[in-house]
């Protein structure tokens, strides 16, 4: 036994280092599959309820150019549940939970929501209600801001 590993005793470590590098590589390829799978699923779940909010809120109000009904029990909670989804968005971004490119996605979608009356509307209504502050409120007003300029300088 002694003579066999003086022998092969090089190739038998190799064979060892050989396994445990190619265990290593299997279990950091399936963590980063995981995480993929972990993101799409994410990205499915809060796509499936920004849809269900949506149509929700449309079926509940004339168009998203009308006005945020603030006497509307079923308008407020929508918005609600829509401007809370909408934050948790931002949150996971802010935490690195997401993709740059899913970010995109969502913060175009964030922007051109914020550019629509019912929302523009709805946002000053909860903000005061809510007491919203912080980075989610801040890129709403951005948007809220900009909106309400060209506005100003389409009618002067």
């Amino acid at each position: 036994m002694i003579e066999f590993l003086e022998l092969h005793g090089s190739k038998i470590v190799f064979l060892i280092l050989g396994a445990f590098v190619s265990t290593i590589i299997k279990y950091v390829a399936s963590g980063f599959r995981e995480k993929k799978q972990k993101k799409q699923q994410l990205f499915e779940d809060y796509s499936k309820r920004y849809s269900e909010i949506l149509s929700s809120l449309l079926s509940e109000c004339e168009s998203f150019d009308s006005e945020f009904n603030k006497e509307s029990p079923i308008q407020r909670k929508l918005v609600l549940q829509f401007i809370m989804l909408l934050s948790e968005e931002h949150f996971l971004n802010d935490k690195k939970l997401i993709a740059p490119d899913i970010w995109d996605i969502w913060k175009s979608g964030i922007e051109y929501h914020f550019e629509k009356r019912f929302f523009i509307t709805a946002w000053k209504f909860s903000k005061k209600q809510m007491d919203l502050k912080g980075p989610f409120s801040d890129l709403v007003e951005s948007y809220i801001d900009t909106k309400e300029e060209t506005i100003h300088e389409a009618v002067a």
